[in-house]
């Protein structure tokens, strides 16, 4: 027989697309590479992208959810 909890809780992981941290990490040191710094990367610029996007993401157009890598930098 298969312990169910065992496996769920200890054997089983279930990830759709790349994980989150690696992702975060990623677009953090890109948005250094376009003159940032890392300071205010992780306290202004990253958490204000990740609220664009978010805001974006809710829009019933899908010419409205879109943005530009200016737009977003700006």
């Amino acid at each position: 027989m298969c312990d169910i909890d065992d496996f769920l809780n200890n054997r089983f992981r279930f990830v759709v697309g790349r994980e989150y941290y690696g992702l975060e990490e990623e677009n953090k040191v890109l948005l250094c590479q376009n003159g940032f710094s890392q300071d205010d990367v992780n306290d202004i610029v990253f958490p204000n992208a990740i609220q664009k996007i978010a805001s974006l993401s809710i829009l019933k157009e899908d010419e409205d959810r879109n943005i530009t890598k200016k737009e977003l930098l700006e």
